[in-house]
């Protein structure tokens, strides 16, 4: 279920008008409901060729869902039209025992400038995620990936806006201060949000994570904090190892042959002699 692939951020597939993490919180903000939380996860998993895919899911508890649903419908609420206009494969699912309702949305990228792109679509140009980037290094024998950057959250919430948006609402983030939004949300803005950055890669996985679950590397980044993240892992080129190994095989078969061959001659003319 992924959308087409991404390949450069100068080839993109319409813009998300708000990234899913941003639309949640803008809806939070904007109902200014007490008790509302939103978790954003982001997932990026990178393959042997350089592609992959993005998924982010977005969790609304049962106060959020009650807040941002339009006529008791999440979707428009959060107006995920704007996202699958981008591309973006997106799947309202539906209310779990504890009332809440994740939203997730899934794009591929076809390689490291594609990946680029659509963490612009997630976090704004200018967001927290500005300064990820993947690196693909091929060499005869092994090929090495490596994602790094930081996740920037210490403008808070707005850094997840957008410029044309603060505008729009009076010059203000979400159209208010730091301090208004908090009382709106009844809590520090950090308790009514949680992230989570999970990063996969092609072979043996080293990286700076607090935590590696199912062989991601897991970061969760707080508001406030400017997290780094470095994640590299390293395949080997079956395809070259293999044809490698072969060319050997049959080289020293040659040379095996070459030698008995050799001493049946040697042999003959001790004989002869």
């Amino acid at each position: 279920m992924t959308g087409a692939p991404v390949a450069s951020p100068g080839v993109r597939l319409g813009r998300a008008t708000r990234a899913l993490a941003m639309v949640g919180l803008l809806a939070l903000a904007g109902l200014a409901l007490a008790g509302c939380r939103a978790d954003v996860s982001v997932a990026i998993e990178a393959g042997r060729d350089g592609g992959g895919t993005v998924r982010v899911a977005l969790r609304l508890d049962k106060a959020a869902v009650a807040a941002v649903a339009a006529a008791g419908d999440v979707g428009k609420g959060l107006r995920t039209g704007d996202l699958a206009a981008a591309g973006w494969d997106v799947d309202v699912g539906h209310a779990a025992a504890d009332g809440s309702v994740t939203v997730r949305a899934e794009h591929g990228f076809e390689d490291p400038a594609g990946l680029r792109a659509l963490l612009d679509d997630v976090g704004g140009a200018g967001g927290p995620f500005r300064s990820l980037r993947l690196d693909r290094k091929r060499s005869f024998f092994r090929t090495t990936t490596t994602l790094r950057g930081t996740v920037d959250l210490t403008a808070g919430l707005a850094g997840f806006g957008d410029q044309a948006l603060t505008e729009a609402l009076g010059g203000q983030p979400f159209g208010m201060t730091d301090q208004e939004l908090a009382e709106a949300l009844g809590a520090p803005a950090d308790r009514a949000f949680g992230l989570q950055v999970a990063v996969r890669l092609p072979g043996r996985l080293r990286s700076n994570a607090p935590t590696v679950t199912a062989g991601s590397a897991v970061w969760a980044p707080e508001l406030g904090d400017a997290t780094p993240l470095e994640a590299t892992a390293t395949t080997l080129n079956r395809g070259t190892v293999a044809a490698t190994v072969a060319a050997s095989a049959a080289a020293l078969a040659v040379a095996a042959a070459a030698a008995v061959l050799a001493i049946r001659r040697a042999r003959r003319r001790r004989t002869a002699g």
